[in-house]
């Protein structure tokens, strides 16, 4: 009866740890991929965002210039690449702080100013001022529509304030809990069948990784446009990759630790039997 309370209590450590290494995998991953403001920023940074999202704005504000009389010169130099990466990486950030996000269009409301002063003077064309207003606020709304993703995801920052706060005390409960069970594990039952622990969830985070890439099909995803669809596929892919790669690393460790076992046992019994021959 001790002896199988003592397999029952083994296996069940086994268990226990196995699906904590898992979920520790799972969350760790997630936490510092795609719930890291910092992540996220740079995955922009790596596929040439900013300086696609500022050809686009001016793209959609010269559609307006059209309209209105204007040429095309009247957008020059009223914002930078820079001004776009700045705003942009303050609305990411304000989507994973929970803080409420305003743009400063003042800049951009002066320098349209100045070149629609500049160019009506040189036209001797005169606009109603109440129409040039028109057409200003009309370009900084633009801008921050742009800049703001058109407000898509603007419903989700509450949430994903909460899912980060969610996710580090998760996090930090896994990470204790699974300590204590591999603790546990190796102070009643040393490293025999401690490789387990390891193999299993490398199987299951794999085969997590197949299910969802057949159950989601990434590659046709469509958010927004088509550049935000792209990064947003690369951010899964990676993801998942990682898990793979963690898939991976664990299998490894498990082999590590099997081929130290048989080592030390092998070890053990050469060591046995040059004492019985000594003898």
């Amino acid at each position: 009866m001790k002896s199988s309370i003592k397999t029952i209590l083994k296996y069940s450590l086994l268990l226990i740890s196995s699906l904590l290494v898992i979920m520790t995998a799972l969350v760790t991953t997630l936490r510092f991929t795609l719930l890291n403001s910092d992540y996220i920023k740079n995955e922009f940074e790596k596929n040439n965002y900013y300086k696609k999202l500022t050809t686009e704005i001016k793209t959609e504000m010269s559609y307006y210039t059209n309209q209105s009389g204007f040429t095309d010169d009247v957008l020059d130099n009223v914002f930078t690449e820079n001004d776009v990466q700045y705003d942009f990486n303050r609305y990411i950030n304000s989507l994973y702080t929970g803080e409420q996000f305003v743009i400063d269009t003042q800049k951009i409301e002066d320098n349209l100013n100045k070149n629609i002063e500049a160019q009506l003077k040189d036209s001797h064309f005169k606009v109603n001022t109440d129409e040039i207003k028109k057409f200003v606020k009309q370009m900084t709304t633009v801008y921050e529509n742009e800049i703001k993703l058109m407000g898509y995801i603007d419903s989700v920052k509450n949430l994903m304030f909460k899912a980060i706060s969610m996710c580090d005390k998760v996090l930090f409960s896994l990470v204790v809990g699974l300590v204590l069970s591999a603790f546990i594990y190796l102070k009643l039952f040393k490293t025999k069948d401690l490789s387990v622990m390891f193999y299993t969830p490398s199987m299951l985070l794999l085969f997590f990784v197949l299910y969802f890439k057949n159950s989601i099909d990434i590659n046709n995803i469509s958010i927004y446009s088509e550049l935000i669809s792209h990064i947003i596929k690369e951010l899964l892919n990676n993801y998942l990759n990682i898990i793979c790669l963690t898939s991976c690393s664990l299998l490894v460790l498990g082999l590590i630790i099997d081929i130290l076992r048989k080592e030390r046992r092998r070890h053990r019994h050469h060591h046995h039997r040059s004492s019985s021959e000594e003898v």
